[in-house]
């Protein structure tokens, strides 16, 4: 009986420290492009392309890295949702429509803060 016991609590230790890093991890990942689409956000008022398209380089290859390790714990939907930001956004700034790509930043901002908020761990989402 004591066996069993030590190696529920053992498991539920392992999930609860599995469930902290992967908060954090997403945390770190959202907040990560979120700022880097806040510095787009700032230079497209100055329409310098060679540094538009660079910051947006810059966002996809993040955005790859990070989406490799979130899709082993996270809803595919709401990946998908940002992944189709991210074309939409990379379209205008091709047609260099500008004044449209605020919009799609936010838009993608707004699904990166969301999933944050989900993923965090509150007595909310247990229940």
């Amino acid at each position: 009986m004591k066996k069993e016991f030590w190696m529920i609590i053992g498991v539920i230790i392992v999930i609860v420290i599995l469930d902290v890093l992967s908060n954090q991890y997403t945390s770190y990942a959202t907040q990560s492009i979120t700022q880097e689409l806040e510095e787009l956000q700032t230079m497209l008022p100055e329409q310098k392309e060679e540094t538009i398209h660079t910051q947006l380089k810059k966002i996809e290859d993040d955005w790859h890295k990070h989406h490799a390790l979130l899709e082993y714990y996270l809803e595919h939907d709401e990946l998908e949702k940002v992944e189709t930001q991210l074309s939409v956004l990379k379209g205008k700034l091709e047609e260099k429509e500008y004044n449209n790509c605020l919009e799609e930043i936010e838009t993608m901002v707004f699904i990166l803060r969301h999933i944050q908020e989900k993923e965090q761990f509150s007595f909310q989402s247990i229940f």
